[in-house]
């Protein structure tokens, strides 16, 4: 079985190498749409033999040029080829501690696209350890907006909303025992760095959609982190038992 993945990403040397050693693990290619990194970001990724760098065919973050290049890119070169295509940015972890088993079973069973549960994580630190990210940070709660359908077979020509939290294609299997990670809330730092260095990327037409306000202001972002940590307070438990 070969699962092939597609991501499109900017300055992330700090996650970048937790995204690495996740996708490694059980993917047969990487493929990273690098939108001018200045940092070590091209560096790392250079490093893992499974990762081709592309070029995006726009700069600056566009929610909805990205799913339409989300719903395309992996159209030529995974189709006839990959059993399986996952579309993640690089905060997004699928996860299963036997996701192979749990795709190989749904290749036999017909299914044709997957929303795996979501799961917002939290940390008041970024990760220090050499393995993997869900290895040191497993607690978060559940978060059904974040159940997104972004593991799909290529032969379908996906149509992805804005954010890829929906899509016009269906059916879609809700319960397959897989789980979508999201790592962004990892310290009041990191997150504050991180939404800086978004918010000056926004495009005009981001803005004038509404797309990624959160990422504006760094009160903002430490309300936001602030309400997350007060509701996972009340909900936070082991997301990967």
């Amino acid at each position: 079985m070969k699962v092939d993945v597609y991501s499109v990403i900017r300055n992330e040397e700090q996650i970048l190498p937790y995204f690495l050693r996740h996708y490694e693990s059980f993917c047969e290619r990487i493929f990273l749409y690098d939108d001018n990194s200045d940092d070590r970001t091209k560096d790392i990724a250079g490093q893992c033999a499974k990762v081709e760098l592309r070029i995006p065919p726009y700069t600056g973050i566009d929610d909805a040029k990205q799913a339409e290049l989300y719903g395309t890119a992996y159209r030529e070169t995974s189709r006839g080829i990959a059993d399986w295509v996952i579309c993640v940015d690089s905060d997004e972890f699928v996860y299963h501690p036997k996701i192979q088993s749990i795709l190989e079973k749904h290749l036999e069973l017909g299914t044709q696209i997957i929303a795996p549960a979501g799961h917002e994580m939290l940390s008041d630190f970024f990760p220090s350890t050499p393995g993997q990210i869900y290895e040191e940070i497993k607690t978060g709660f559940s978060e059904p907006w974040y159940s997104k359908p972004i593991v799909f077979r290529p032969g379908l020509d996906m149509n992805f909303e804005p954010g890829r939290h929906n899509t016009a294609n269906g059916p879609i299997c809700k319960d397959s025992g897989l789980k979508l990670l999201h790592y962004r809330y990892l310290g009041l730092g990191y997150c504050e760095s991180r939404n800086m260095r978004n918010a000056s990327r926004l495009t005009e037409a981001n803005k004038v959609r509404g797309y990624g306000a959160h990422v504006l202001a760094t009160d903002n972002t430490s309300h936001s982190l602030k309400w997350y940590q007060e509701k996972a307070l009340k909900e936070r438990k082991n997301c990967l038992e």
